[in-house]
């Protein structure tokens, strides 16, 4: 049986959804409508040459239907064009990963889905993604769960018009709202996320999420961390961590969400790192 996604929570001051942990397939047997895209040869063509029969032709067509198909998988955007009230910003794609499409069979109820509960915390989804192989089983109904995803985020409120606050100031009030949130939820873990996320594996029960406080904070960007455990029907138990970069560029606030399965403490670490060097890509992508 498919499951549609599990709820969201919020996080104070800014209010930034937490999707679970992991987005569950709503239509397994549904296709990718991706654009067909056309390839041209340098070398010049004999067309009188080399016309195919009907037969050869409609096997040329498949071919290159599935050829497609493929490429629209395993190519992934380097980066997405989207605008925040006035202002345009460009989104780099995560190493490894492919923008879901809402026009797409097997996207479009998710991303409904994803845009419902957001609309209720105030949110606003710009761009998601998922690993590429992980999307392609899942457009073709072999996998149940997409573990490795990334979301952009805005917060509608903040769209239009000048910020109520220098930007140092809203990202230092996030970072502050996700220690006071991790002292509710991991009293007494120490300052660090390493540490944390240990503790909270071993603790933390099916549809609860632990926060994990903050990874490390930069100038204009605060990364902090969470820890969900879910289950889905048919595909067990899943642990999964979460890497939020929340930052501020052309003064529009962006939240970046990078989620994994945990796999130790090293987890962190891990997607501290890409979430840092995608950071680095945001900003030099989006300068002057």
């Amino acid at each position: 049986m498919r499951q549609g996604p599990p709820g969201g929570q919020t996080v104070p001051t800014w209010p930034i959804i937490q999707l679970a942990a992991g987005i569950v397939a709503m239509n397994g047997t549904s296709q990718s409508n991706s654009a067909l895209r056309i390839v041209l040869s340098s070398e010049p063509v004999d067309v009188a040459r080399t016309l195919p029969s009907r037969n050869g032709m409609n096997r040329l067509t498949t071919a290159c239907l599935a050829l497609c198909l493929v490429c629209s998988l395993t190519d992934p955007a380097l980066a997405a064009d989207v605008r925040i009230g006035d202002v345009s910003l460009r989104l780099p794609q995560f190493p490894g990963h492919c923008e879901m499409d809402p026009v797409a069979a097997a996207d479009a109820r998710l991303f409904a889905s994803l845009h419902a509960s957001l609309v209720k915390t105030g949110n606003r989804l710009l761009v998601l993604s998922a690993d590429c192989s992980e999307l392609r089983d899942w457009r073709t109904g072999k996998r149940l769960v997409l573990v490795h995803l990334a979301q952009y985020q805005t917060v509608i409120a903040l769209q239009n018009g000048d910020l109520p606050d220098p930007p140092q100031v809203l990202v230092d009030r996030y970072c502050n709202s996700m220690l006071a949130a991790t002292e509710q939820s991991m009293p007494g873990t120490g300052p660090r996320a390493e540490d944390r996320v240990e503790a909270a594996s071993r603790i933390v029960r099916v549809n609860e999420m632990k926060y994990l406080g903050v990874a490390a904070a930069e100038p204009l960007v605060c990364y902090a961390a969470t820890l969900h455990k879910f289950a889905v029907e048919n595909a067990g138990e899943f642990t999964q961590v979460t890497l939020i970069a929340a930052t501020v560029v052309k003064n529009k606030v962006v939240i970046c969400y990078l989620f994994a399965p945990y796999a130790g403490r090293d987890t962190i670490a891990k997607l501290l790192a890409t979430q840092r060097a995608n950071v680095r890509q945001l900003q030099r992508a989006n300068r002057g």
